[in-house]
């Protein structure tokens, strides 16, 4: 009986390690593989911040070089006699200047860095006011501010895009 007992022992210990192995191998494959899926998450998160930083860019220049267009439209109609300020910009300048704000204004909101989406917003800001200004010496001011804002946020995002890579 001895002998009947003990196989019976061996069996369930060896039953019971190889549940208990099983087990293990198990939760560190679930744990392997919630792992890699977070990886894989961080990964396309940072391609996508990645690529919509790198739009900003390009975003940030175009409207940087429609509102200096804009500025100058506005200063030539001045000196052939306009109140400045009720020139009418022309259409296809003016429709492109609109449709590039809206694009940028949804590029700005995908940015995941407080700060920096702050001073987007805040240079995107002071290049509008470069157009809402009552007179050139005002709008000079605005636009040379807004250049200056420019550069600055340009730096901070080359900051920020920098640590995507």
């Amino acid at each position: 009986m001895e002998a009947e007992t003990a196989g019976l022992l061996g069996a369930l210990i060896g039953a019971c390690v190889s549940i208990a192995t099983t087990f293990l191998s198990n939760r560190h494959a679930i744990n392997m593989q919630s792992s890699a899926d977070t990886i894989q998450r961080e990964e396309k998160a940072s391609a996508f911040q990645r690529e919509n930083l790198l739009a900003c860019q390009d975003m940030m220049q175009l409207i940087g070089r429609l509102t200096t267009q804009a500025f100058h439209e506005e200063a030539m109609a001045w000196g052939q006699g306009a109140t400045w300020g009720k020139h009418t910009f022309s259409k296809p300048l003016d429709d492109d200047l609109a449709e590039q704000r809206r694009k940028f204004s949804v590029l700005i909101e995908r940015v995941a860095d407080d700060r920096l989406r702050n001073e987007l917003k805040l240079m995107s800001l002071s290049l509008s006011h470069v157009l809402l200004a009552e007179s050139f010496e005002e709008a000079n001011g605005r636009l040379t501010a807004a250049h200056e804002a420019s550069a600055n946020t340009m730096k901070l995002l080359g900051i920020v895009l920098r640590k995507t890579y």
